[in-house]
């Protein structure tokens, strides 16, 4: 289910705002195709290995959220850079303690 969520509006606006020159679109768009593809395979694949990791799981997850947090950060950095001000200097180490707060407030409550 989630990657149902991040890759359908992932891909709707990769191809509402594709590369200007044709050859570009059409090869782009080739590659998201197969990359695509390679999902199911991966998932069943996973499905099928889950029970030999078991052990290894919870450093499994941990290394794949030390990814997404890394390509997050990544996305937000050129922004973060821009705003300028203390409000924003400050806005920004909040909001990540809220998050940072809210996955212990899960961790204590689940």
């Amino acid at each position: 289910m989630a990657v149902i969520a991040h890759e359908i509006p992932q891909e709707v606006w990769r191809l509402c705002h594709p590369p200007r020159q044709w050859l570009f679109k059409t090869r782009a768009l080739l590659q998201n195709m197969l990359s695509l593809l390679s999902t199911l395979p991966g998932a069943i694949i996973a499905y099928f290995l889950l029970g030999a990791t078991q052990e290894a799981l919870p450093f499994i997850l941990a290394l794949y959220v030390a990814i997404f947090i890394y390509i997050a950060v990544a996305d937000l950095a050129p922004v973060l850079y821009r705003q300028t001000g203390i409000i924003a200097t400050l806005r920004q180490p909040g909001l990540i303690m809220a998050g940072i707060g809210t996955i212990a407030l899960f961790k204590l409550v689940h």
